[in-house]
């Protein structure tokens, strides 16, 4: 399902894209290549569909909507321009001969910048869990440095790391879209476990899990939409989550998902769950 698709099935997501472009200057490599088209995909746009197909669910956007979905998605873009901090000796020589990579400061000055947007839409009650789940981002991320550097790791260590890094914000960008719009607690559990299971497909990009595991996440997200609102967001969902199943294999066919309003089409990898 290409990046355009997305923008038409929710056309919200331009609007975060426009902000992305004016705030991240190039040369800064946050997509996927160098080309235009590499700036923006599926993968690195998650959190945002993620909070406007959980709204489209349960109503319209609105001005709450927007400022989250800025926000989770400016959280992301950090992420994934701190992922690409050189490896380096930080001792106290190298702090005095070396200058902070560019790629420190501009993720640390998108993290400021979500905080910002949280401000902005008056989501203060949100301040909390969104600093919280940037440090369990982090965490995460220090476990995955210190098992690459390990030859030997436990299997809980390792998806405790996966759990931390990627499903962290994917979850709670579906729950807080949710509580925007007074979902019931049972909708709500469904949507982090939706939100989680995304999260975890689209880390596979940076730390692989075996076919089997991934076809276990794809049957809990089922398994949760299959709790939520039916439609076409509900469809694209199901779409969402086979594509990104199928991006973690590196092997697609074509797919299409079928609603009453229409065939949502895109290529992923044919699952059985």
């Amino acid at each position: 399902m290409s990046w355009n698709i997305w923008e038409s099935l929710l056309p919200e997501l331009a609007e975060v894209r426009l902000e992305l472009k004016d705030k991240i200057p190039l040369p800064v490599n946050y997509g996927t290549n160098g080309s235009k088209k590499g700036l923006y995909d599926v993968q690195k746009m998650l959190p945002a569909i993620l909070v406007f197909l959980t709204t489209r669910m349960y109503g319209e956007t609105d001005r709450s909507t927007r400022y989250l979905a800025l926000s989770v998605q400016f959280i992301q873009a950090a992420t994934d321009i701190h992922r690409t901090v050189p490896e380096e000796s930080w001792n106290r020589q190298s702090l005095e001969q070396q200058m902070i990579p560019s790629s420190v400061l501009m993720g640390d000055l998108l993290y400021a910048q979500a905080v910002d947007y949280l401000c902005e839409g008056q989501l203060f009650s949100y301040l909390d869990r969104v600093s919280e789940a940037i440090c369990r981002i982090h965490e995460g991320a220090v476990i995955r440095k210190e098992i690459m550097e390990n030859a030997f790791t436990a299997e809980e260590r390792l998806e405790k790391a996966k759990e931390l890094e990627f499903a962290t914000l994917s979850a709670l960008a579906c729950r807080l879209a949710g509580e925007i719009h007074g979902v019931a607690p049972q909708d709500l559990k469904a949507l982090e476990q939706f939100g989680r299971v995304a999260g975890l497909l689209a880390g596979q990009g940076t730390i692989a899990s075996s076919m089997l595991q991934c076809n276990i996440w794809l049957k809990q997200g089922l398994e949760a939409l299959g709790d939520l609102p039916s439609g076409v967001m509900n469809d694209a969902g199901q779409l969402l989550l086979t594509q990104l199943t199928g991006f973690s294999w590196n092997e697609i066919i074509p797919m299409s998902v079928e609603s009453k309003n229409g065939t949502l089409t895109g290529k992923t990898k044919k699952v059985v769950v």
